[in-house]
């Protein structure tokens, strides 16, 4: 069995609730990868993400920069603008984790935009609730704008989890002002997660 896509495999079923394991074994599993006589570049490109994922997840944002960056210099080599708007995303998430509101607003709309190019509905989802989160720390209304923006996307996308997730923060968002939009993402939101078996969201 081929090392770099067991460990892959294995981190990506653990990411969503151990990012401490899923993160020891992409670092692996990126090792491996690199190490191998044979390129791939695709395969390495799909877990150096995973692994800024993971390292974003455990607040070590510096250390995922390396990797998503790698990513991005891979995927434009590679001439994949899929992967290279995965990393784009990637790099926006730790922008906007870190504070720096303008670049993250930057590296998102490209990614947003090279999402759109490719058709992916799913990546646009994710990267317009990424620049929620952005516009969340300046403007009420555009946050709100982006977010149901994103839950139509996740919808069109059959993106269930995103769905879930991106009504569970229109709910959050709304408890300031209550009101029947807030009882209405706030029951969608339960439905979705119940739905879903996902204990941590249900919590």
């Amino acid at each position: 069995m081929d090392l770099r896509r067991h460990l892959g495999r294995w981190a990506d079923r653990t990411l969503t609730y151990q990012a401490r394991l899923a993160e020891s074994l992409y670092r692996r599993a990126v090792q491996a990868a690199e190490a191998s006589s044979g390129e791939e570049p695709r395969l390495v490109i799909g877990l150096s993400l995973g692994w800024a994922e993971c390292l974003i997840e455990l607040g070590r944002h510096e250390e995922a920069a390396e990797p998503a960056n790698a990513a991005r210099d891979l995927a434009r080599g590679a001439g994949d603008e899929h992967l290279e708007a995965r990393a784009l995303l990637a790099l926006g998430r730790i922008e906007s984790d870190v504070g720096d509101d303008e670049v993250a607003r930057h590296l998102l709309a490209q990614a947003l935009s090279s999402f759109e190019a490719v058709g992916d509905l799913g990546g646009q989802g994710w990267a317009t609730h990424r620049l929620s989160e952005v516009w969340g720390r300046v403007d009420y209304a555009a946050e709100l704008r982006h977010l149901r923006e994103a839950y139509e996307l996740f919808d069109r996308a059959g993106d269930r989890w995103g769905r879930a997730v991106a009504a569970q923060d229109l709910a959050y968002v709304l408890t300031t002002v209550g009101g029947e939009e807030f009882h209405r993402w706030h029951q969608q939101a339960r439905r979705l997660v119940d739905a879903e078996s996902d204990l941590r969201s249900r919590a």
